[in-house]
C-alpha cells in the first residue's frame, strides 16, 4: 500500500521522484576506484583495498571550520566577560 501512496505523491508533484528511490543506508564509495560498498564493509568489493573510515575532504573542512568559527566567539566572549568584569571591580567604591 505504501507504495501506492508514494507514486501517487510523485504523480502530484508531492514528492520528488529522487526522495523516494533514496536508498535506506548509504553506501561508501571507494577512494581508489569509486566502486559503491556496503555501509559495513571493511574492504572494498570491486580492487580489495582497504576502504576508510575517515570523513570526506568537504565534512572535514567544514567541521574544521565550525571548530574555528566556536573558538573565535569563545575567545570574544571571554573577552567582553573579562572586560566587564573589570568595569565592574572599578566602579565599586
Amino acid at each position: 500500500m505504501r507504495d501506492v501512496e508514494e507514486k501517487d505523491l510523485i504523480l502530484h508533484g508531492k514528492r520528488r521522484k529522487e526522495e523516494a528511490l533514496k536508498p535506506l543506508v548509504e553506501v561508501r564509495k571507494c577512494r581508489e576506484c569509486g566502486e559503491e560498498n556496503a555501509p559495513i564493509a571493511v574492504y572494498c568489493v570491486k580492487c580489495g583495498k582497504v576502504l576508510s573510515f575517515e570523513l570526506p575532504r568537504e565534512e572535514m573542512k567544514k567541521r574544521d571550520e565550525a571548530i574555528r568559527n566556536l573558538t573565535q566567539k569563545s575567545e570574544e566572549a571571554t573577552k567582553r566577560l573579562e572586560n566587564l568584569e573589570r568595569r565592574l571591580k572599578e566602579s565599586k567604591p
